[in-house]
């Protein structure tokens, strides 16, 4: 009986061992070799190697370096999963992927790093998806974009992605009032530099650690803008971002600055409309320019805070999940005027055309100024990976309370009004026509 019970165990030992084995080495394709990026790009020529099923088989087949195919693996069926669109069969998309790899980031990648191939690789098959707002974000990438969105977190202020072609940081987006607002930074520069280390040299993941720091510390910043190349510097610091901003002056016409949707913005929203209850304000400019959104929940619950309870708020293509609905008894109904440019996007076009919409329904007296919005009606989800690195990719269109999406549309104001060099010609029209709103009434 014990003799049957040691072989037992000797058995379970051996497959358990077998089994860690299997699972620490199936993950692991390509080549030792590191071809010249030509080799690799006639490899893929050589043969069509019909009937594989996913795209890392192909890779691995032509021979490119060392990677992680049990991840290419997962974040292909994320993608082919969740995307809102048919993607293209395997083949095409290793194509794809290889095509993008060799051209922009073969160069600019640690071949010898399994780890960093595999980032690679993901990020170029993530962008070969046929998804204009796709993105693969490494994990030190993705830590920061989390931080960012949360509205509190210690560096510049700034929001990046990798322009492979630039071989740059894109600035996505500045905060308001912080770092690298205060030294300078614009939304579209490329940042070429990191205390006076090229991004090109060392690399996306290091030049973003080199961006952060402790609190009070400076970092340089070489800043490519218009083809001009400029040198700025920003002292780090403990942030918390102040995405609203609000006022009321002294004929009670409250104003009331959106700058993003962050995870702590919806609250700083009812502070700012109970501000104008509180004190009775007589209607609300809500200036949204220059805002390319964010969480979709902070702007459902924003939306909720104005709406009568039981309002259809936002709704779903692709049987996504369930119409928001306002399930809060609290209602902001007074007369309104949105401000909105042709960078209002997303989650800020969901609120504008929300407030359009409860005037539509009777709900409120309001009117749009400014210029057509961006036009960005389909919302993206997050995947996080095992590595802690995640997936964003588009899953779905969202819409107003009117269920009409203005995907590659845009938004038009009522009242089209544009900037001139002498001031603030939107800001003003917006006053005029909430004042005859008010007296409407």
């Amino acid at each position: 009986m014990v003799f049957k019970k040691n072989i037992l165990k000797l058995l379970i030992l051996t497959l358990s061992i077998l089994l860690i084995f299997s699972l620490t080495s199936c993950g692991e394709a390509g080549s030792e070799t590191i071809y010249p990026k030509e080799t690799l790009s006639e490899n893929t020529e050589k043969s069509i190697l019909q009937n594989k099923d996913h795209v890392w088989k192909y890779l691995d087949k032509w021979d490119f370096p060392l990677f992680d195919s049990g991840k290419l693996k997962s974040v292909e069926v994320l993608c082919r999963n969740n995307y809102y669109k048919e993607i293209i069969p395997p083949y095409e998309l290793a194509l794809k992927t290889a095509s993008y790899f060799l051209e922009n980031l073969y160069d600019s990648t640690d071949l010898s790093d399994k780890t960093a191939t595999t980032d690679a690789l993901a990020y170029a098959m993530v962008e070969s998806i046929g998804d204009r707002y796709a993105e693969y974000r490494p994990k030190d990438e993705y830590e920061e974009y989390y931080t960012d969105l949360s509205g509190k977190f210690v560096g510049i202020g700034i929001t990046v992605k990798y322009d492979a072609k630039e071989k740059a940081m894109h600035v996505v987006s500045v905060s308001s009032n912080s770092p690298a607002e205060k030294a300078g930074v614009l939304a579209d520069d490329k940042i070429i530099s990191v205390g006076g280390a090229s991004v090109a040299e060392i690399g996306y993941d290091a030049a973003l650690n080199a961006v952060k720091g402790e609190a009070g510390t400076t970092v340089e910043l070489g800043v490519k803008r218009n083809g001009e190349i400029i040198t700025l510097t920003a002292t780090r610091a403990s942030i918390t971002e102040e995405s609203v901003i609000y006022s009321l002056d002294e004929n009670k016409i409250g104003y009331i600055r959106i700058t993003s949707f962050k995870l702590n913005t919806d609250e700083q929203f009812e502070k700012a409309v109970d501000y104008m209850l509180d004190n009775s304000a007589k209607g609300i400019i809500y200036d949204l320019r220059s805002n390319h959104g964010g969480y979709l929940s902070s702007v459902e619950h924003m939306l909720d805070y104005i709406a009568p309870k039981g309002t259809t708020l936002v709704s779903f293509s692709h049987n996504y999940g369930k119409d928001y609905v306002a399930k809060n008894t609290h209602t902001a109904l007074l007369p309104s005027v949105v401000i909105c440019n042709g960078s209002t996007a997303s989650a800020a076009e969901l609120f504008t055309a929300g407030i359009r919409d409860l005037s539509s329904m009777g709900h409120l007296d309001a009117v749009i100024v400014g210029e057509k919005t961006y036009g960005k009606g389909v919302m993206q989800r997050t995947y996080n990976l095992s590595d802690k690195s995640a997936v964003t990719m588009t899953v779905a269109f969202y819409n107003p309370p009117s269920g009409e999406n203005y995907d590659g549309v845009g938004i038009l104001p009522d009242f089209e009004v544009s900037l001139t060099d002498d001031g603030d010609a939107q800001k003003d029209s917006a006053y005029q026509h909430l004042k005859e709103l008010i007296n409407k009434k």
